[in-house]
Parts: structure tokens; sequence; C-alpha cells
């Protein structure tokens, strides 16, 4: 980590490199980006516009933000199933197979304090 770490959380982020099977459904397995973290998407072109028109496009995104001002660690993770954050005892992360083993190939880029 560089010397200023005031906006750094902490915790097992995202693994760099291709993670494009994290961004199709809503699974609660997905990016876990820190402080200047970039993640470039790619779409397929389509052709172009006829003569006199524009084209605009949306991005419907599914995500969670997290500021690490204050609470700096990045557990415990949200799941789409939560009533509050942080999540209400007995409701957690989900821990069956699947979801561990998304933590367990993708969540390998460890920031400790």
């Amino acid at each position: 980590l560089p010397a200023h770490t005031g906006y750094y959380g902490f915790g097992n982020f995202t693994r760099l490199g291709e993670v494009g099977e994290l961004l199709t459904q809503r699974d609660d397995k997905y990016v876990i980006m820190n402080y200047a973290d970039m993640l470039d998407m790619t779409f397929p072109a389509l052709a172009a516009p006829q003569a006199g028109m524009t084209r605009g496009f949306l991005l419907k995104a599914d995500n969670y933000y997290k500021e690490f001002k204050e609470y700096k660690y990045l557990e415990p993770l949200p799941f789409h199933g939560m009533s509050d954050y942080p999540p209400p005892a007995p409701q957690a992360y989900p821990t069956d197979l699947e979801h561990n083993q998304y933590r367990q190939d993708y969540n390998t880029r460890i920031f400790t304090p």
C-alpha cells in the first residue's frame, strides 16, 4: 500500500484479472474493489446510428458502496437478502458451498492494517 492509507479498506478484495462472470447475475458474488481500483468493461459494438440520429445508453448497476473513512474493514459483506447494514443477527452473507468457493477463488487480494 502507499504510505497514505486514509481511505483504504482492509479485508479480502477481488483478485486482479478477468472477473466477467461476476458481473452477469444478482447472486451476491461480486467484484469487491478497494480505493483506486478500476474495472474495464467492453460491450459488443452495434451498427452506427442512421444519419442525423445519435445513440445513448444506460448502464444498470446492482452494487453496494461502502466508504472506508470511519469503518475501515470490509466485513461483514453485504447481500441481497439483508434487511439492514450491517445485517442484524441471524442474517449473514451466504456460506453455502457455491458462495464459499467464490470467496476462495476470487477474494484473494488481502489488505491488512
